[in-house]
């Protein structure tokens, strides 16, 4: 799962860097994307993944993702900086998430969820216009919220703030329904994607003022304004230089907006706070032509990934993280990187009856030290 996630970070950012380059790479992005689209279905429903007469579509889905991402091959060539594509690694990345698909349809049903999170991750830094334009419509998707991941993916952000508000809309008077989630893909396309955090207050106040959203949610809306409203208050932006000198003091700074880095949960009140710094480290990330910050940034994204999605299993934190250390071997943050992603094995495989790391962590584990450590 966290090989597919690799290439799909990796793949992303090349696509929209490359596109102009080469304008046959249009089509091949179209086509992964639709592919994706394939996948939607399945990704809403663990029942319908496991069910015994889709395994041969979901199959042809994933081998189609490995021929297709095998064809991008003609367009690789000297690419910025900021995640250089290996066909090698994407083939083989892909290839062994259709394995596990094979052996462990549970586990892979999680791989399969992230992607839709993943594309919108990456496309929300790049600033290109709308994939597909009116290629597709709502009657192409199973559900609304089916429909507003695919625009939200493919940069459709008007379709995708519309559709998102009438699954809410319709789910709302659902007693079992929890519209967070969904709240929280706007949170994030009006501060990541949009750069617009006074167009996210004017949509958290009116959805705040909804009685027929369930109360958790209003607790995390709450949460958001204050967020919002303490950023706005005290004039306090996340200024990152251009510079390595002023790099990591810089971010440094910037955490000491807030009182609490340390938790493994975010507080909500704190989650605008890392949406702002993360599109300020992904923005210094694509225009830096500065190698030598690469793994700085990559170590601190994952931080901040790490707060604003944690999970026990399954982390693009985890990515980033090797990719730091397998990219940049001899930067000093590679042995950060490798003690975090340590860190983080060893607490995700830790229980009340102690440590059980799984042999091929382990083996990983390593393999990843002897060769930041070696001399």
């Amino acid at each position: 799962m966290k090989k597919l996630i690799l290439c799909l970070f990796f793949v992303s950012n090349f696509l929209w860097a490359s596109v102009h380059a080469n304008p046959n790479l249009n089509k091949d992005m179209n086509a992964i994307a639709t592919t994706f689209k394939d996948l939607l279905p399945y990704i809403g429903s663990l029942d319908n993944f496991k069910r015994s007469r889709n395994e041969k579509r979901i199959e042809r889905i994933l081998e189609n993702l490995v021929e297709r991402f095998e064809g991008i091959e003609t367009h690789v060539g000297k690419r910025k900086l900021n995640f250089k594509v290996s066909k090698r690694v994407i083939r083989d990345h892909l290839q062994e998430t259709l394995d596990t698909f094979k052996t462990h349809r549970s586990y892979s049903y999680r791989m399969v969820k992230s992607i839709p999170g993943l594309c919108i991750h990456c496309h929300a830094h790049d600033g290109k216009r709308p994939l597909f334009g009116n290629k597709y419509t709502r009657s192409d998707f199973g559900s609304d919220f089916e429909y507003a991941e695919f625009n939200h993916m493919t940069r459709n952000y008007a379709e995708a703030i519309r559709y998102y508000d009438l699954y809410i809309e319709k789910n709302k008077k659902d007693s079992n329904f929890n519209a967070s989630e969904t709240l929280k893909r706007q949170l994030s396309l009006y501060v990541m994607s949009l750069n617009k955090p006074e167009q996210a207050m004017d949509y958290l106040e009116k959805m705040s003022q909804d009685k027929k959203i369930d109360y958790f949610s209003q607790s995390d809306l709450k949460e958001w304004i204050t967020g919002l409203n303490k950023m706005s208050r005290k004039k306090k932006s996340i200024k990152i230089k251009l510079s390595k000198k002023n790099l990591e003091k810089s971010i440094n700074q910037a955490l000491s907006l807030i009182s609490e880095t340390e938790t493994l949960i975010t507080d909500e009140k704190d989650r605008v706070f890392y949406l702002t710094l993360e599109r300020k480290l992904n923005d210094y990330l694509n225009s830096s032509n500065k190698e030598y910050d690469v793994p700085v940034i990559l170590y601190w994204l994952a931080f901040v990934e790490r707060k604003l999605n944690y999970n026990l299993f399954y982390s693009f934190a985890d990515v980033l993280l090797k990719e730091c250390m397998i990219s940049y071997t001899k930067h000093p943050y590679a042995k950060k990187c490798y003690q975090e992603y340590k860190n983080q094995m060893v607490f995700s495989f830790t229980g009340s009856s102690g440590e059980h790391l799984p042999q091929d962590v382990k083996e990983e584990l390593i393999e990843l030290r002897n060769m930041i450590y070696k001399k």
